[in-house]
């Protein structure tokens, strides 16, 4: 899914996901228009927005997904200057157009994480000529301007509304609390990830030998070591601490989630399960290069016999467990991480067995997530005993206006009800008035200065003037409403793209259709694009690819790399004709054109690890990223698992020694099998490119600016200098490529 906020101010360089979207959603004031209750207990379906400025002019209101228009009401034409006892003059003028939009999008793998939600934007006192029913809009298209409220100009309504089939889609869950008897939902994995540890678990004050499930250190250096004497066994440790009660720890990546001033670091954040923190947040500055690092460090520790992959090794410090399709020999691996406990700092096993998984796509109870179902009557009066009890400060089972005025401004009870998922009946349907605010014309304790027969009638003229339900949307009177701010929020970490918006990154009129016709395969840009769309996905959240900057730079480099996914082998003609066999002309070569059928023989000879004269067409670029080179291919089929890193010498390349190089069978498993041909560009990007040191792309992307400068660093990291040119090769296409993404993924305007 991609979501951005319905107003689009400039965003300063350094400024956090946060700051910018508190400002770009601005409002939700206790008493304004805050979600989901007035201080009368009313429910409230969604927030007041005030527009924010550019110069003296209103921020337009703008789609907030793509989707598809099915209701539009254009506003009453006068305001603020109609009569007083207009229905739309009731407390002051309030505009009445109303745009409601219909959104399927995908937030993961499979059908289940297919989902429709609405967005509605009320109060507005101008629609764009191009908002009409049926339409399909673009994220980020304008769709009208802000209105009055309550007479102050400026304000807009803002929803976003869902009905149970979707509500479990989204959450995966249909009623209560996140069940902690296995691990979250694996088809939808993003955001912080979240590791449930059970009351009695050991802390341990060193870290631990990293390949072994015991806790064990390695023993003392002997004074005057002896080549005859065993080493000394590993030393076991003992527990400083043993957690008295179940405790959450959660690890997340703030570069990943668009904070380029944080870039490359780890948070480590421990809570209890009513979601308090324990501690400060622990911060591992290098926390995304080390991922790799740990990964190969563990797998290298372990016995030959049992070695596992370290991509699996990987995804378990990435996900806390394995989703891709290496697997781990043994499921005791451990996973070492310090936290913070009360009184100190430990480390602690996160993949022991009793350990559950989670991310925040899981909707996780200590994260404040509530579903509140209120719909067992009709009226729009907060009946819920959760919200009630939290509102209720002296416990006397009533809520006096005081009690409500002063809990609603405290800050963690507006994170709390920010966090709130509630059922409760729209308040846009006018043959619902008298059941909905019936009780207004009733003292209670919530409401102690009910509402004459005369301002209730003037109140349901006005309600009924601002009504339009169902308008199009499909979703019953009763449906589950969501903070707006937090939903959005929420799911901009989830960056999973589906077909359409790929197809907007790679249109169709930039691939090559002549020869895709010629070519006899019956392949399109569409086939082509879905083919690879699942596992592009997967593989940029595997590599922390998952910030819109990333993502821009990831997918405008592969445009020139592969051809937006047509050749997945260098001058791959040939193989195109066929997908399981990989036969070769050297003239159908698409990045190197030989002057005779031998010169590609030596193409690439002395570089890359290509010493043999058959290593240019075996090891020529495939995949996603080209990756080029029986060195690169040696590295990442022992990163697979496929190879072993005791099967070849470290030093068969100086001197070139073909007896001692990495045996690389069937080379073509990175074109013919789709997960690596973009896994393997994945691990590129990630740690195999030399002209980056080694270390991931991701920390080169210190800007969400992107121009010729950034650009060019990225390309840089990727394929290094033309000594002719002084750039790297095709830097005015990876240029172009990158910009038109930008158009899609960022939050610039149009």
């Amino acid at each position: 899914m991609l979501i951005s906020p319905p107003f689009l101010p400039p965003r300063t360089e350094q400024q956090t996901e946060d700051e910018w979207l508190d400002m770009a959603m601005n409002g939700d004031a206790p008493g304004r228009g805050a979600f989901p209750v007035s201080f009368n207990l009313g429910w409230h379906g969604g927030i007041h927005l005030s527009a924010p400025k550019t110069g003296n002019a209103h921020e337009p209101v703008r789609a907030i997904a793509d989707g598809t228009i099915v209701f539009v009401r254009p506003p009453t034409q006068g305001l603020p200057n109609l009569p007083p006892e207009h229905p739309l003059m009731y407390n002051g003028a309030t505009s009445d157009g109303v745009v409601v939009i219909r959104h399927e999008a995908e937030i993961g793998e499979g059908e289940q994480a297919r989902v429709v939600f609405f967005s509605l934007y009320m109060h507005l006192h101008a629609i764009a000529p191009a908002a009409r029913v049926n339409r399909f809009l673009h994220r980020k298209e304008v769709i009208g301007n802000v209105g009055y409220i309550d007479g102050e100009m400026g304000r807009m309504h803002f929803e976003i509304i869902c009905d149970d089939a979707n509500l479990a889609r989204l959450t995966d869950r249909a009623s209560g609390p996140l069940p902690l008897t296995s691990d979250g939902r694996r088809d939808v994995i993003f955001g912080e990830i979240h590791f449930h540890i059970p009351a009695g678990t050991p802390v341990y004050d060193k870290p631990p030998l990293a390949h072994s499930a015991q806790a064990l250190t390695a023993p003392p250096k002997p004074i005057r070591p002896s080549r005859d004497k065993e080493p000394d066994p590993p030393v076991a440790l003992s527990a400083v601490h043993i957690t008295a009660s179940d405790m959450i720890l959660g690890v997340r990546y703030p570069g990943a989630e668009g904070n380029v001033a944080s870039t490359g670091e780890a948070v480590l954040t421990t809570y209890a399960m009513d979601g308090t923190r324990t501690g400060t947040p622990l911060r591992e500055k290098d926390g995304e290069a080390d991922l790799y690092k740990h990964a190969v460090r563990i797998a290298n520790a372990c016995p030959e016999a049992q070695r596992p992959a370290p991509s699996a090794v990987y995804e378990l410090l990435r996900f806390g467990r394995v989703i891709g399709p290496d697997k781990l020999p043994s499921a005791s691996l451990p996973h070492w991480r310090k936290l913070s406990y009360p009184g100190g700092e430990g480390w602690i096993n996160l993949n022991a067995a009793n350990v559950r998984k989670f991310s925040d796509a899981d909707f996780p109870d200590w994260k404040q997530w509530r579903l509140i179902n209120d719909d067992t009557d009709q009226d729009s009066r907060c009946g819920s005993r959760t919200i009630r009890g939290w509102l209720d400060t002296d416990k006397d089972g009533r809520i006096q206006p005081a009690e409500a005025r002063s809990r609603l401004a405290e800050a963690d009870m507006a994170y709390k009800l920010r966090r709130v998922i509630a059922r409760f009946p729209t308040e846009w349907d006018s043959s619902t008035i008298e059941a909905r605010w019936g009780w207004l014309k009733t003292s209670t304790a919530e409401n102690p200065t009910p509402l004459s027969t005369a301002d209730f009638e003037a109140l349901r003229t006005h309600i009924t003037a601002l009504a339009f339900w169902p308008g199009g949307t499909e979703l019953p009177r009763n449906h589950w409403h969501w903070h707006p701010k937090e939903f959005i929020r929420h799911f901009r970490k989830c960056a999973w793209l589906s077909a359409k918006d790929l197809a907007r990154i790679y249109p169709d009129s930039k691939y090559p259709l002549k020869a895709l016709e010629a070519e006899g395969r019956q392949r399109t840009p569409a086939s082509i694009r879905e083919t690879y769309r699942n596992d592009i996905n997967k593989v940029m959240r595997k590599y922390l690819i998952n910030s819109p900057v990333r993502m821009t730079h990831f997918l405008g480099e592969a445009a020139v790399e592969c051809n937006f996914l047509v050749m997945m082998a260098e001058g791959s003609v040939s193989f195109a004709r066929n997908p399981t066999h990989e036969s070769f002309q050297p003239e159908d070569a698409g990045f190197y054109t030989p002057k005779a059928k031998t010169d590609y023989l030596y193409y690439l000879t002395g570089r890359l690890g290509n010493i043999e004269e058959h290593d240019g067409p075996k090891f020529r670029g495939r995949g996603i990223k080209q990756l080029s080179g029986r060195e690169n291919y040696g590295k990442y089929w022992v990163y697979r698992g496929w190879i072993s890193p005791t099967s070849f010498e470290s030093t068969w390349w100086h001197p070139s020694n073909p007896a001692k190089a990495p045996k690389v069978t069937d080379p073509q498993w990175l074109s013919i099998n789709i997960y690596n041909a973009i896994d393997s560009g994945g691990w590129y990007w990630t740690a195999g490119a030399q002209d980056n040191k080694f270390k991931t792309i991701n920390l080169r992307i210190t800007s969400s600016i992107i121009d010729q400068a950034t650009v060019q660093a990225v390309a840089t990291a990727i394929n290094g200098i033309n000594r002719t040119t002084g750039k790297p090769n095709h830097l005015d296409e990876r240029l172009k490529e990158t910009l038109w993404a930008q158009n899609i993924l960022l939050d610039d305007k149009k």
